[in-house]
């Protein structure tokens, strides 16, 4: 059965989660000023897990060597009412 789960983040340049293998990232929000991730999973088929590498860059900075290349975009969410603004990648090659 495909679920929806939620994940936390830490506001954070790169930082590496556990999620069930096969998992598709939805987007990336904040939710009651916490930074969350949301993900469906087949729960049916949870066996294995796999680390994923996700990076987070603000507008205007320079994104990190270890995620130039190789990414996939999530989602852009916003903290501090606007006035940062926050673009969330996924690392593919790991």
């Amino acid at each position: 059965m495909k679920t929806i789960y939620k994940y936390n983040l830490q506001v954070t340049d790169v930082q590496q989660i556990i999620l069930p293998k096969g998992a598709k990232i939805l987007c990336v929000q904040t939710q009651r000023n916490n930074l969350a991730m949301w993900a469906e999973v087949d729960t049916d088929e949870i066996t294995e897990t796999e680390s994923v590498i996700i990076g987070m860059f603000g507008t205007g900075h320079p994104i990190p060597q270890q995620m130039e290349y190789n990414r996939h975009y999530i989602s852009t969410f916003q903290i501090e009412n606007g006035a940062l603004v926050f673009h969330v990648y996924k690392r593919m090659d790991v």
